[in-house]
């Protein structure tokens, strides 16, 4: 282990407790922060917000969420933005400078419920990907998806092609629900994980 890093010492700066969750005995499932205010959510159709200054303090929840369909799958947060993918499939957007206007709406769904959520480095792209094992980048800008990937990246124009063996990273086939996503910090790799145990590095073409 390096000097700097054996040195390191981590100071809990800041804690607290949901108390609804903690009475219900029900557990954080999801976690943002964007350096300023930390999103929690759990099995229940909410997003709470925490502002970090000497402790954590609860600054209420995110509007528009409501039913038990509509509780968040994945969430997560860039600057002055959050999104939240939520279990029947829908794919919000807030501004977190009113977090209690309704949120704007991508105007697509995802095909099959429950998903993963993320932010592309630059915040201006989201991606996700989720039980069909395809992934989706969307252009915040336009409103609009910017491309999509198969489960096996097309070849030759033929989407149902499987990566040949030199190509692999892994013994493991690529296909199967996304279970994990990664970014680069420049935005311009994505790594996913998926139930099969399979995982791939992509790197976004111009």
């Amino acid at each position: 282990m390096a000097d700097g890093a054996s040195r390191m010492q981590w100071d809990i700066s800041a804690k607290c407790t949901d108390d609804e969750l903690h009475r219900k005995k029900l557990p954080i499932l999801c976690v943002s922060f964007n350096g300023e205010t930390v999103l929690t959510s759990s099995s229940k159709s909410t997003v709470k917000l925490w502002k970090v200054g000497d402790g954590l303090s609860a600054q209420g929840s995110l509007a528009g969420l409501a039913g038990g369909a509509a509780a968040p799958s994945s969430l997560d947060s860039f600057k002055d933005r959050a999104c939240v993918c939520t279990l029947d499939g829908q794919i919000l957007l807030w501004d977190l400078r009113n977090p209690q206007e309704p949120p704007n709406q991508l105007d697509m769904t995802l095909t099959t419920q429950g998903g993963l959520i993320r932010f592309l480095p630059d915040g201006n792209r989201l991606v996700t990907g989720g039980i069909s094992g395809k992934l989706v980048v969307w252009d915040l800008r336009q409103g609009r998806i910017e491309r999509e990937i198969a489960p096996y990246a097309p070849r030759n124009g033929n989407a149902e092609e499987r990566p040949s063996k030199i190509r692999r990273i892994s013994a493991v086939p690529y296909g199967g629900p996304i279970t994990a996503l990664g970014a680069s910090p420049d935005g311009q790799m994505l790594a996913c994980g998926r139930s099969s145990g399979g995982f791939r590095g992509l790197a976004f073409g111009v």
